[in-house]
C-alpha cells in the first residue's frame, strides 16, 4: 500500500518542528535545577506542544500518538510518533545527549524518523534523518556513508542499564548516552555497533531511532530476532529490544540475552565499575575548547608514538 503523500515534505516539515522544539528545550536548561521532576518538564510540554501543532497543520488527515499530549485517531492513515525530549532525567542533571525524536509509521513500520540531539555533543546539537525515498541517511544535512570497517567497536547503554555492561560486551567498549532514540541515531550514523534498552520502551522512545536504522539496512529487533513492528495507531509492546545494521545482528542479539539473562548488577561489579557521568558545562564555548584541547592531544600523541626518537632524514624519507 503507497503513501497517501509526498514523504519529502513530511520529513522537511519534521526537521523545521524538531529544530524549533531543539531550541526551546536548550532555552529553558538556564531555568531548571536540580529540584525539578526528572521525569517531566514544562518544556517537554511546551516542545511537543509546538511539533503537535506543526505536523497536524501540515498533514491533517494523519493520526499523532505523543509522549506528552495523547493520541489523534485517524484510521487509515499514516501516524506520527513523537517523543519531544527524551531524556529528560539526564537534562535536569545538566548532562547532555537528551534528543526529540519524530516518526512516522505506515503499514507497521516507520517509514521516517528525525532524532535531534539537543545539546549534544555541543549546543550545535546533532540532527540525523531518513525518509523512505528521499535518499540516503542525513547527519547535519550531509549523506552518510556508513563503512562498517570504521565502525569503531562501542555499544551504547543508559546509565539505568549499563551496570555490569562491560564484562557481557567484551572486547566490545561501553558509551552511555541518555537518549534511545539518539543512541539509535549514533548506531545508524556509523558511531557504535549496537545498542539496547531493557526497560519496556514505548514506541515514542524507539520509533524515530527504528526509522534511521531502516535507512542503512539495520533494524530493531526482539530478543528472539524478531524485528519490531507497530500497530495500526502506532503504538508497540516491547519489553527489550537492540538496535544495529544486519550484519552485526547475530552478535547483538547474543550480547542482548546476556543483558537480560545477568539481570541488574551492582554499581562495584568487577574491574570496569562505570563512573556516572560529571554534569557537561552549559558553557558551549569552554566546552569547544576543552574538546580541542583533548583533540590536539591526541593527535599529538599519535604522531609522538609513530616518529618519537627518530630523526628528520628518516620521518622524510618514509
Amino acid at each position: 500500500m503507497s503513501l497517501p503523500t509526498d514523504l519529502k515534505t513530511c520529513l522537511y516539515v519534521a526537521l523545521d518542528a524538531a529544530a524549533a522544539a531543539a531550541a526551546l528545550i536548550r532555552d529553558a536548561r538556564g531555568d531548571m535545577t536540580p529540584q525539578d521532576d526528572g521525569s517531566h518538564l514544562q518544556c517537554d510540554d511546551d516542545a511537543e506542544a509546538l511539533i503537535r501543532q506543526r505536523l497536524l497543520a501540515a498533514f491533517p488527515a494523519f493520526g499523532y500518538k505523543g509522549e506528552e499530549t495523547g493520541s489523534v485517531s485517524r484510521p487509515g492513515q499514516p501516524v506520527w510518533v513523537v517523543d519531544p525530549n527524551d531524556g529528560t532525567h539526564a537534562l535536569v542533571r545538566g548532562e547532555r545527549g537528551s534528543a526529540v525524536s519524530i516518526a512516522l509509521v505506515w503499514g507497521g513500520l516507520p517509514v521516517l524518523g528525525v532524532v535531534h540531539a539537543v545539546c549534544a555533543p555541543d549546543d550545535d546539537g546533532d540532527v540525523v534523518a531518513w525518509a523512505d525515498g528521499c535518499g540516503p541517511l542525513q547527519r547535519n544535512g550531509v549523506a552518510v556513508a556508513r563503512d562498517a570497517a570504521l565502525v569503531p567497536p562501542v555499544v551504547l547503554g543508559a546509565w539505568s542499564s549499563v551496570r555490569g555492561m562491560h564484562a557481557t560486551v567484551a572486547p566490545l567498549r561501553v558509551r552511555v548516552l541518555p537518549s534511545v532514540a539518539y543512541r539509535l541515531a549514533l548506531v545508524a550514523a556509523g558511531d557504535a555497533v549496537a545498542t539496547f534498552t531493557t526497560y519496556f520502551p514505548a514506541a515514542w522512545d524507539i520509533a524515530g531511532g527504528h526509522a534511521l536504522l531502516r535507512g542503512v539496512g539495520g533494524d530493531l529487533y526482539r530478543p528472539d530476532g524478531q524485528a519490531v513492528r507497530y500497530s495500526a495507531d502506532g503504538s508497540s509492546a516491547v519489553e527489550s529490544c537492540a538496535g544495529c545494521v544486519a550484519q552485526d545482528k547475530t552478535q547483538t542479539l547474543a550480547i542482548l540475552r546476556g543483558l537480560i539473562n545477568k539481570g541488574p548488577l551492582p554499581l562495584a561489579f568487577g574491574p570496569f565499575a562505570p563512573v556516572r557521568p560529571w554534569p557537561h558545562s552549559t558553557d558551549s564555548e569552554k566546552l569547544r575548547r576543552a574538546q580541542g584541547c583533548l583533540l590536539g592531544q591526541f593527535a599529538g600523541d599519535s604522531l609522538g608514538g609513530l616518529v618519537e626518537f627518530r630523526g628528520p632524514a628518516s620521518i622524510a624519507a618514509e
